[in-house]
């Protein structure tokens, strides 16, 4: 993973050290050779000098010295970038412990009946590929008749979730399945059956999360012009171009 500095960081470090350049600057040139002066002038030159010396010492602003605004304006961008730090850390943390879900269908099965309607049910599981449990997990599953390819979305899924007693832990699977009796009579010759779902979820660091599958049967067009389906029909499961995200 390439890791990038914070912008406030890197104007911090160049404040820095604009900050030690000016206070390593020296205020006057040494000369080779002073010039030549009487007593009475040498007099008065350093009295002039150290009333402007006093002068510039006084020089502040909110009665704070530039050097000290400098310093603090500094400070606070230090304050800025490392907050920034531990804020990116968190999220990298997070990113590579909390819990992500996926489906891997296993096994599907239609049966026709009489009347323009097939009986679907799907086996699948339900995997967390992270490295911290999935709380609460819930599923909602439904079969719908669409286009294919897929060009517009699906309706929303009703909340009818089956709720999981237990957690699924890392690198660790549950079985889900989906069953229903699907209406064929309006399907079209470029119609598919899909099998759409969301698996909703809380993760360990106290985040709901959904993971969204849908696919399609490739062998669809035999499951609604055949009255009985063969069983050694061969059943193709095929992602779909939408409805397959996760948070």
């Amino acid at each position: 993973m390439k890791w990038t500095a914070p912008r406030e960081l890197l104007w911090a470090v160049i404040a820095g050290l604009v900050i030690a350049v000016v206070s390593l600057w020296p205020s006057h040139y040494p000369y080779s050779q002073a010039p030549k002066i009487d007593s009475q002038h040498q007099f008065k030159n350093a009295v002039s000098g150290q009333e402007a010396s006093d002068h510039a010492q006084e020089t502040t602003f909110l009665s704070i010295k530039p050097g000290e605004w400098l310093l603090g304006i500094v400070t606070w961008m230090l304050w800025v970038a490392t907050v920034g730090l531990v804020r990116g850390a968190d999220r990298t943390a997070e990113r590579q412990l909390r819990a992500y879900i996926s489906v891997e269908p296993a096994h599907f099965d239609f049966k026709r009946g009489t009347n323009k309607a097939i009986l679907c049910m799907a086996r699948f599981k339900i995997k967390n590929s992270g490295q911290t449990p999935a709380y609460n997990v819930r599923i909602d599953t439904d079969f719908r008749v669409a286009p294919w390819p897929l060009t517009g979305d699906l309706a929303t899924l009703q909340k009818n979730a089956i709720q999981f007693n237990r957690s699924i832990g890392p690198n660790d699977f549950v079985p889900g399945a989906a069953e229903k009796g699907q209406n064929i009579a309006n399907a079209g010759p470029t119609d598919r059956l899909y099998l759409l779902g969301r698996i909703s979820y809380r993760d360990a660091f106290e985040k709901e999360r959904e993971t969204w599958f849908c696919g399609s049967i490739k062998q669809s067009a035999v499951l609604f012009e055949q009255p009985s389906i063969p069983h050694s029909l061969q059943i193709d499961f095929a992602w779909a171009e939408r409805h397959n995200e996760a948070t």
